[in-house]
């Protein structure tokens, strides 16, 4: 188990470091931190770099990512590769743009000055980042970050296309899979995009490949896109959302991937300490809001370690027990009170 530490002070730390530094320097949409902080992921340490406002200079640095190659034994070319893995975790983690701008580097991590929108936050949890051992899984969200990552409609289609098919290899049936999830897309926008398409006469997954992938990638016969067709683009952007949600779907189940919005939807977070305790059948209905069948006992341990936490803070509350308990529709409640 990891020992806690402050990660602004250890990446304050870790910044005065010297050695070999590799840094990716970003355009996000992600809200990033407004001071140095460390994320610890597949075993090694990131430093992020916050968009700073120099004095002298009339423009700021980028915000970025950094990594100590040489603390790690890597190249610089393996260096950039976890850096954009870590990268496209992120991205997925969030759903938000993180485009690779621009690359530096040397004996102490240095962004650059090549500002362009950016959001910020006071911390960024390291909580639910993916980190698959599958290339394949790791291409996917290579592609699923790029795809959200891009302003031009039609190349960022085309990458969540290809992320689509990375998770589902087999060309033949896409479009049965694509009918199969029809119903579980999330996003309002892809649903109502794949209602349109189906209230015009088409179905949704040829329709996605002939009149959206082939377009874009192929100009030598119809039907093509044009990018200076404003009809062509308004098209392609509306089918994007639909497009990126199925993505989404294939990348979760090929992969086992969650998003965030699974995790909260099936109280993943909320249940992490008591998968051990509680029976597989009622924590199935947890996940599922379903009222629990029949009389379920449940042998829970007579004292807990609560911790409240705010950011990367956390904060260890006395012995507690349970005091009284009961069960909801799709919830636990207890009343803990200290045993001190």
């Amino acid at each position: 188990m990891r020992v806690l530490v402050n990660p602004f002070d250890e990446a304050e730390k870790m910044a005065m470091e010297r050695g070999k530094w590799v840094v990716a320097v970003l355009e996000t949409h992600v809200f990033w931190p407004t001071k140095k902080q460390t994320i610890h992921y597949d075993g090694k340490i990131f430093l992020l770099l916050p968009a700073e406002q120099h004095e002298g200079l009339s423009s700021k640095t980028q915000p970025a990512i950094a990594i100590k190659a040489s603390a790690y034994g890597l190249s610089p070319e393996d260096a950039r590769k976890e850096l954009l893995r870590f990268a496209s975790a992120l991205s997925w983690r969030e759903g938000l743009k993180i485009e690779i701008v621009g690359w530096s580097g040397g004996n102490i991590p240095r962004s650059m000055g090549i500002i362009r929108n950016s959001g910020i936050s006071d911390y960024l949890n390291e909580d639910y980042l993916p980190a698959p051992t599958n290339e394949s899984a790791r291409t996917a969200l290579a592609f699923y970050r790029e795809g959200i990552s891009l302003d031009n409609p039609f190349y960022a289609f085309l990458s969540l296309y290809k992320a689509f098919s990375v998770a589902i290899p087999n060309g033949r049936a896409r479009d049965g899979w694509m009918t199969a999830k029809r119903n579980e897309l999330k996003d309002e926008k892809a649903s109502d995009r794949a209602t349109e398409i189906e209230e015009s006469g088409g179905q949704v997954g040829p329709y996605l490949y002939e009149k959206c992938r082939h377009a874009i990638a192929h100009a030598d016969r119809e039907p093509y896109v044009n990018p200076d067709n404003t009809d062509d683009h308004f098209r392609v952007s509306k089918d994007l959302p639909l497009m990126r949600n199925f993505a989404e779907l294939a990348i979760q189940e090929s992969f086992e991937i969650n998003k965030p919005s699974t995790i909260h939807r099936e109280h993943l977070y909320e249940l992490e300490g008591f998968r051990k305790i509680l029976p597989q059948a009622v924590v199935a209905a947890f996940k599922k809001g379903l009222e629990l069948q029949g009389t379920q006992e449940i042998e829970l341990p007579d004292q807990y370690l609560l911790l409240a936490r705010r950011g990367h803070e956390r904060y260890p509350l006395p012995p507690m027990g349970i005091a009284d308990g009961g069960y909801v529709k799709g919830g636990l409640i207890l009343d803990f009170t200290s045993k001190a």
